[in-house]
């Protein structure tokens, strides 16, 4: 269990003086229990979407361009396929939808620092030169979503982006 801060209760005391109830909660301020810094979603509440929920969605988004990699190798033997069918299914579908189909299974969505659909530039800086950078380290990029306040990978930030909670349609 977590104690509330004297500082927490006086700005969330504050918050319901002055705003209705359903502002109140997009509002509120948590402090990490871990640094201390103010930021909201500390617990569960965020809107970023955490590491597991994002390995899933990475998990279903291999599927394809594995499958579409033996299918061309069986016709032809193309050294590199996979990583050319991989980046191109995750830059197209990002593009196109702001999710690839493992993203919409789950309810996600990128967006940029406004939660809007990022620009193509900051697609190809996320899909391929940020997943080329974490991929050559050792993942640590992706698992750098573990312990950011907004959940971002290095990928996120090369590309300015964010992922976060969408409903399904």
């Amino acid at each position: 269990a977590r104690n509330t801060t004297i500082e927490e209760l006086d700005f969330n005391a504050a918050l319901s003086q002055t705003l209705p109830e359903a502002e109140i909660e997009e509002t509120r301020v948590s402090k990490c229990p871990n640094c201390g810094a103010e930021h909201a979603g500390v617990h569960g509440d965020s809107k970023y979407v955490g590491f597991m929920t994002r390995l899933g969605a990475a998990v279903i988004d291999v599927v394809a361009p594995i499958i579409g990699s033996l299918l061309i190798t069986l016709v032809i033997d193309v050294p590199g396929v996979f990583p050319l069918l991989f980046v191109s299914y995750h830059t197209i579908f990002t593009y196109k939808l702001g999710q690839t189909p493992g993203k919409m299974l789950l309810g996600l969505q990128v967006v940029d620092a406004d939660d809007h659909q990022p620009s193509l530039k900051q697609i190809l800086l996320r899909e391929v030169l940020g997943k080329v950078i974490v991929f050559l380290i050792m993942f640590i990029g992706f698992l750098w979503v573990l312990w950011d306040p907004k959940k971002r990978g290095w990928h996120d930030y090369i590309g300015g982006t964010y992922v976060i909670k969408r409903k399904r349609n």
